[in-house]
């Protein structure tokens, strides 16, 4: 059955590996919406509630709240039973979390399945216990199907501007991971002031105004399966990756890059002690990092700046022992570019420049040439050979960043009957506030040479 809502776009099929997905029925251009949907349920993530179970008892007890409503107030059989056949409605065919699901030919489901998506059994337990007492109706096991679902299907939305949103999706759970993905998944505000222009929004409950939208980055030829990433950073290494995703029961896909994001140029026997330098090192530039992000403006921010600088460029000079496309190099190259572009310091930006080069041809080789990753260091490569004098190379990272924002739109009129921004737009439409937020800077006074 088809399932957009954009005419004769998607379709549904049944794959013998990843159980349900969705087809391209037509030959789709890059930049084009693909799938547009209020979410069932959302609940806003904060640093405070990390755990993974808590977060999908948010989201389960969203729908049994809507459940019980439907059944004034009350948990009846029937409106669990309507919450369950929603929920399973959603659910991946690869895991059979729900009674009526059967296992897939690939054996998913089998108890040393479900020990790997459930790492954290005492928490589930909690957490199902929790909502038995909140919803009499509910079983322990029942619970359990329903929290497990939520967490195999929830869909994370990050945003610029500093929140991150879970959402629950009927559809969009239809789409299958691919670690060099077609698409891409976003998530958008509705604007309360609908007649007006100014994207005004209620920034303190996010989630209660919604809309994901699914979005092609690259050309889909007809027939070919519609991919969206599971994974926030694409950057990251196989090893990371499969962490990431090992509560979803499958192991990422290997890409050519991969061999670079963590390759030795040393020896084996002398890996220890370089490992021992390298990670103290990006440990404090971490820490720096993380102090500069939530520091008060002024001579405090700058200070722990200018250390994450340091720390960074020592990684750098330790870093002929690791691939120059190494994860490690890229984030090492990217704080320190940050921090010498925000000085505003023509030298400072000229050396930043190079920087800002090898960081953009590390994330090229990893993702679609439209991803969001790739806009802080095109807007920071702007802003500095802008300041460095560099029309040229100015005048190129603006037009790749012009046509990156293209095809990712920021905005969204495939939803009749509001007008929907993104998330963070505000940061995203302008460059210069784009990088001063990335670098933890106001107006970004920090003078470092190099």
């Amino acid at each position: 059955s088809r399932m957009s809502n954009v005419s004769g776009v998607l379709e549904q099929r049944v794959t013998p590996c990843k159980g349900r997905g969705l087809f391209a029925t037509r030959d789709i251009c890059a930049g084009e919406p693909l799938l547009c949907e209020v979410p069932l349920a959302c609940t806003q993530l904060r640093p405070s509630e990390p755990g993974e179970w808590s977060t999908a008892a948010a989201l389960a007890d969203e729908v049994l709240k809507r459940a019980c409503e439907d059944a004034l107030d009350h948990l009846t059989p029937s409106a669990l039973s309507t919450a369950e056949k929603t929920l399973n409605e959603i659910n991946h065919s690869l895991v059979p979390n729900m009674p009526n699901l059967s296992p897939s030919a690939s054996g998913a489901g089998d108890a040393s399945q479900i020990r790997a998506i459930d790492p954290e059994e005492e928490e589930l337990q909690s957490e199902a216990d929790q909502l038995c007492r909140k919803y009499p109706g509910l079983s322990v096991e029942r619970a359990k199907r329903l929290l497990r679902v939520v967490a195999l299907n929830a869909m994370e939305l990050r945003a610029f501007c500093g929140f991150r949103v879970q959402a629950l999706c009927v559809r969009a759970s239809m789409l299958n991971h691919s670690c060099s993905p077609n698409a891409i998944h976003q998530g958008f505000l509705l604007t309360h002031d609908k007649a007006s222009d100014s994207q005004s929004v209620e920034m303190e409950t996010p989630e209660a105004n919604m809309c994901l939208c699914v979005r092609s980055v690259i050309s889909i030829r007809k027939g070919d399966e519609v991919c969206i990433s599971y994974v926030a950073d694409l950057t990251s290494s196989f090893s990371d990756r499969e962490a990431e995703l090992q509560h979803h029961g499958f192991a990422p896909d290997r890409r050519p890059c991969d061999a670079a994001l963590d390759r030795w140029l040393v020896p084996e026997e002398m890996r220890a002690e370089k490992t021992q330098a390298i990670g103290a090192c990006n440990l404090a530039a971490d820490a720096a990092w993380q102090q500069a992000a939530s520091a008060s403006y002024g001579a405090e921010k700058r200070q722990y700046l200018m250390a994450a600088a340091a720390h960074s460029a020592q990684l750098l000079k330790l870093s002929s022992s690791i691939d120059p496309f190494h994860q490690l190099s890229t984030l090492a190259r990217s704080r320190l570019a940050h921090v010498m572009t925000a000085s505003a310091v023509p030298r400072s930006c000229a050396n930043a420049l190079p920087l800002w080069k090898a960081v953009l041809c590390a994330l090229r080789q990893c993702m679609p040439p439209a991803w969001p990753q790739l806009l802080p260091p095109l807007d920071g490569a702007y802003r500095a050979a802008s300041i460095a004098g560099m029309e040229a190379d100015a005048a190129s990272f603006r037009a790749e960043r012009e046509r990156v924002v293209a095809i990712l739109q920021h905005s969204c009129a495939d939803v009749s009957h509001g007008k929907w921004m993104p998330v963070g737009a505000s940061v995203l439409l302008d460059p210069r506030r784009h990088l001063a937020h990335a670098a933890g800077l106001p107006s970004g006074k920090v003078k470092v040479e190099a």
